[in-house]
């Protein structure tokens, strides 16, 4: 999942928590910033894990995926409105820790904003 948190300062931050599993290994959780493929500007969004999560999986019906996101690894303001959080799920050829993995996104929830 990923979502907004502007900053009065700046254009803001882009956050992000995810549970990966390549090839069908355990899965593993992370969190981060999103950020791009390293060209002449930002074409492709990426993942790139910064911190590793506590996170679960339930692969029965209709399945649930739980992450807990320490805020420290989020912008450490733990009364921050998120904006546009948005449930991700994609497909991608190589694991997100090499930074520059290009992603295929096949669903995705509607976004909602949340106010602690």
């Amino acid at each position: 999942m990923r979502w907004e948190v502007p900053d009065p300062k700046g254009a803001g931050h882009t956050y992000f928590a995810a549970m990966e599993s390549d090839g069908g290994a355990a899965p593993r959780f992370f969190d981060g910033e999103t950020s791009s493929i390293n060209t002449t500007h930002g074409k492709f969004l990426t993942y790139p894990p910064a911190h590793t999560i506590q996170g679960s999986y339930l692969a029965t019906s209709p399945g649930t995926t739980t992450l807990t996101v320490p805020v420290a690894d989020v912008g450490g303001n733990s009364k921050a409105t998120l904006y546009s959080i948005t449930g991700l799920t994609v497909t991608q050829a190589t694991a997100s820790s090499t930074g520059d993995t290009i992603f295929n996104q096949i669903d995705a929830t509607r976004p909602f904003d949340f106010t602690p």
